[in-house]
């Protein structure tokens, strides 16, 4: 501990599994600790900073050291954590652009920690280069350039040993050296410079080449890893970049102080400061996952086999150890970290402690099923393996593909699809079976010159199977793809209220039945370890959100922001409107900043922000200030607050207005602002209003703004028809069922944009999935619509909705159906003269006859001179959406439409997340069989 007092370190890689571990145990045991220097890739400080407190200390990792300092954590990250935007791969200047913080640096570090690496197996042969092998030499090179340096403590891996049997040595590698034995004279000496020259080459010929596409350039950069990495005697490109890496370190460090620490297979935490915290899957847990998920029916490798694991903790224990040890020791030193030699664990414990803990909390599979707990075979040798793949498999596949043959390619699709997929699962299969079979042990020296027990990386003192059982394996499934908690924001006046709506006004709707039924008499437990009601509300600061505590919860726990909450009144009040989707967007906005671990904010907002424009909208972004009206108009949205809160003060003080009157004034002070800006309504004007201030004041939050078009009951998932309220052409379906009408307005030819509500619900979840983690300065939009991939006409809609509630399915005896076909008013001079004629002029007579002999007749005629008044103001509010003209671009849809299709995402999935309105095929059978139905059952009853 004393050691590190007053140093200066720098870690690159710092945003990774063990550097997040190292970084936490560094200020928490010495907090005297000068500076730590993280290097992250990042485009700038500000980003670099945004990084450091959200993918570092905002993890949970973090909460000892958070609850040890309490308020004073902030001022401590502050104070000893300074973020580097750069990159080892860039240059020796390690990509840091800033001339006098690369001076400060070269003064200032005594140490330098490189964990930066690429550890995928099968990566691109090009950025594997970069990275741990030009990587290396980049940090070796700056290293040199620091005045006070003391040490480079350099983070390899034990694997770099290849396939060996028997122990293994903490040996260091010569400039060249194979692990080639015998073989081609040519193969026995590794040339690192060619092999960056070829790497190199390689991607320029596939550049200059118009006829590979990005993907498949990539999978020969991949492959081309592979078959280098092969040539020279290791099992793949991660390890056998890391070997020249340390070839490099070796070679050019002079009379530098070097360690080079080999750890094996890292697993989760073992004690400190998290049991169980892991991020990402190593070599083991993706076994893990694949049997949890019931996806693994068998297995190869050796049960007696040594899995050579070590906790996080552990290998951060080591490195603080050599560190401390080897300061200013002109020597080389190799470290190994495992526990093959002092305590070895076999797969079979590893496989038993799986089963037992699965036996006794069986996962749930998509289908809402446990999932059964079972020992599946382990083949012992690969030639068992490859000869159960070929029956299970390769022979089937065979088959398919004569009959495809035959059928003349009706089952081409499907047979490229499973074959691809089994050539994939035998890549993999390629790719780890050297280490499913290793016979290798690693000797370690750092032995018993523990700190007491804060510095422990002895792996004797862990009992392998209770770690597995209590730790490891529950330390996995926590970051599996289980939503933690979803927090509802709910308008409530406290908790009680909240959990009572969420009750009665979510859980207890029939949407939830399918829920209910797959989980069962567990549904309330499942609904109460998952869903927490938050009382609050968007139109007040900090989101109306009373109790401190729980705020502050909110704000260390909260991933991810939806913001699904407006007034879609198109006659709304205007200080109403503005309140909740102006103010609120930016509340929620404000309140998304200071989430520490905040991923990104998704808002969803409405594709009629465009107003009435007509051919094809564009998803681009609003600028401040932009109106519809083009020439010198500008849109000062504080402005426009400021005159709804003087408007309604104004009513409030003149005790000659009522609430009604106020109500109304304000209603239409609304529509008047709109219209003024070229805005057709409150509620798209208010909401196009919100979208300005996401854009202007967001700074560097990920956001993403989804526009709908006219979302309509569910399609398929999870309850299809279900809808609730009356969305703009649902009025209409409503209306005519009713007979409150009895002829349309619009033109026939116009297309009516709707989309399925769980389609959009789908298109949320793929942009989270898509967006997560980008740092990307642009500002997303999508649009989700039918207009473009499926439109569906006015004439269309009408024809479905006079068909399904005239036809026999709503026809009774006492109830006879209309069999005359309903006018069409295709324009608005029409309209006019149509209510002139039937309304207007008997209204004027029965002015006359009220005058004449008042009474009942006067009270008759102003009731139906307010309904026809009101009908024509309605016509009026709806009169942009029956000869819209417009329609909805939705490229970004489509290009992550195109990304789900290619990606390695499983049928069941692609259903699951469906969002092509194609897919619906025609209109009429949605509509007969599933919108119209709900809509008569959910709202119109």
């Amino acid at each position: 501990m004393e050691f590190f007092k007053h140093k200066s370190i720098l870690i690159t890689g710092s945003t990774g599994f063990l550097a997040k571990i190292l970084v936490e145990k560094l200020l928490r045991v010495q907090p005297d600790v000068k500076r730590l220097f993280l290097l992250v890739r990042a485009a700038d400080a500000e980003s670099a900073m945004q990084c450091l407190q959200n993918e570092i200390v905002g993890t949970d990792l973090f909460n000892v050291l958070r609850d040890k300092h309490g308020s004073g954590f902030q001022s401590l990250v502050a104070n000893k954590l300074f973020p580097v935007a750069g990159d080892i791969a860039r240059d020796e200047n390690l990509g840091i652009g800033d001339s006098n913080l690369l001076q400060n640096l070269y003064n200032e570090i005594q140490i330098v920690v490189n964990v930066a690496a690429t550890t995928n197996f099968y990566e691109r042969y090009d950025d594997a280069l970069g990275i741990n092998v030009l990587g290396a030499k980049h940090v070796l090179d700056f290293a040199k350039k620091c005045f006070r340096l003391e040490m480079l403590l350099h983070v390899s891996t034990a694997y770099v040993a290849g396939v060996q049997s028997g122990l293994i040595l903490e040996k260091k590698f010569d400039m060249g050296e194979t692990l080639v034995i015998n073989g081609n004279s040519s193969n026995n000496y590794l040339d690192i410079e060619e092999e960056l020259k070829l790497a190199d080459e390689k991607k320029r010929e596939l550049q200059a080449n118009d006829k590979v596409t990005q993907e498949a350039q990539k999978l020969v950069m991949k492959e081309l890893g592979r078959k280098r990495a092969r040539l020279y005697g290791w099992p793949n490109t991660y390890v056998f970049t890391k070997a020249m890496g340390e070839m490099l370190l070796g070679h050019l460090r002079g009379d530098l102080p070097l360690v080079i620490l080999r750890p094996t297979i890292i697993t989760s935490i073992y004690r400190d400061p998290l049991p169980g915290w892991i991020e990402g899957t190593r070599t083991v847990d993706a076994l893990i996952m694949g049997y949890a998920k019931g996806k693994l029916s068998c297995f190869f490798g050796d049960h007696d086999m040594i899995a050579d694991v070590i906790p996080g903790d552990m290998v951060v224990n080591a490195m603080i150890a050599t560190m401390a040890a080897h300061q200013q020791q002109p020597e080389l030193l190799i470290y190994h970290i495992s526990s093959s030699v002092r305590n070895p664990v076999k797969y079979l414990t590893i496989e038993e402690s799986g089963f037992r803990y699965f036996l006794e909390n069986p996962r749930v599979g998509n289908d809402g099923k446990s999932i059964k707990t079972k020992m599946f075979p382990v083949y012992p040798n690969m030639t068992k393996f490859r000869i159960h793949m070929t029956l299970k498999y390769k022979l089937p596949l065979e088959v398919m593909h004569l009959v495809n043959l035959l059928s003349c390619g009706v089952y081409g699709r499907r047979y490229d699809e499973l074959n691809k997929k089994y050539k994939f699962g035998m890549l993999l299969v390629d790719l780890y079976e050297p280490y499913a079979f290793f016979k290798g042990r690693l000797r370690r020296r750092l032995e018993e010159e523990e700190e007491e027990e804060m510095f422990d990386f002895d792996p004797k003192h862990i009992d392998w199977s209770d770690y597995f059982y209590s730790i490891h394996i529950p330390g996995v499934i926590k970051v599996q793809p289980d939503v933690e908690r979803l927090f509802l924001l709910v308008r409530a006046a406290d908790a009680a209220s909240a959990m009572e709506r969420m009750q009665t006004q979510i859980l207890g709707k029939e949407l939830f039945k399918v829920l209910k039924e797959i989980h069962g008499d567990d549904f309330h437990s499942f609904a109460a370890n998952k869903l927490f009601p938050v009382a609050g509300d968007i139109v007040l600061e900090n989101l109306g959100i009373q109790d401190s505590n729980l705020l502050q919860n909110l704000r260390k726990q909260v991933d991810l922001i939806v913001n699904v909450a407006a007034t879609t009144n198109f006659y709304e009040r205007y200080d109403v409107a503005l309140g909740i989707n102006v103010l609120g967007t930016k509340h929620v906005l404000q309140f998304a900043k200071r989430c520490a671990k905040l991923e990104m904010f998704l808002h969803v907002s409405t594709a009629y922000v465009a107003g009435e424009q007509s051919g094809l909208i564009l998803e681009k972004r609003f600028g401040m200030g932009e109106t519809l009206k083009g020439g010198g108009y500008y849109l000062d949205v504080e402005a426009e607050i400021r005159l709804a809160n003087k408007k309604k003060k104004e009513l409030q003080t003149d005790q000659n207005v009522t609430k009604l009157a106020e109500k109304l004034a304000m209603k239409q002070f609304g529509r008047n602002r709109a219209k003024l800006f070229g805005w057709p309504n409150t509620y798209v004007f208010t909401k196009a209003m919100g979208e300005m201030l996401l854009g202007h004041l967001r700074g560097d939050l990920p956001v993403v703004i989804l526009r709908p078009t006219i979302i309509t009951s569910i399609y398929k998932d999870p309850l299809p028809g279900w809808i609730e309220g009356t969305r703009t052409i649902d009025s209409l379906i409503v209306s005519y069922a009713k007979r409150d009408i009895s002829h349309f307005v619009g033109d026939p030819e116009m297309i009516v944009d709707v989309i399925p509500g769980d389609m959009v619900v789908n298109a949320m979840m793929a942009t989270i999935a898509a967006h997560w983690s980008q740092r990307a300065d642009e500002l997303f939009i999508y649009h989700v619509g039918s207009s473009v991939r499926n439109p569906l006409t006015y004439d269309d809609l009408l024809k479905c909705v006079v068909h399904f509630v005239d036809g026999p399915k709503l026809s009774t005896e006492t109830r006879s159906s209309r069999n005359n076909s309903v006018p069409i008013f295709t324009n608005m001079v029409a309209v006019i003269l149509y209510a002139t004629l039937l309304y207007k002029i008997p209204l004027k007579v029965m002015y006359v006859l009220s005058l004449v002999f008042g009474g009942v007749i006067a009270r008759r005629y102003n009731e139906l001179s307010r309904k026809l008044q009101y009908a024509m103001f309605l016509l009026d509010l709806y009169k942009p959406y029956a000869f819209f003209k417009g329609c909805f671009d939705d490229l970004n849809l489509q290009r992550l439409r195109m990304a789900m299709q290619k990606g390695e995402i499983d049928d069941e999935s692609k259903n699951m997340f469906e969002l092509d309105p194609k897919k619906i095929g025609e209109w009429k059978e949605y509509l007969h069989n599933i919108h119209i139905p709900g809509l008569l059952k959910y709202v119109a009853k």
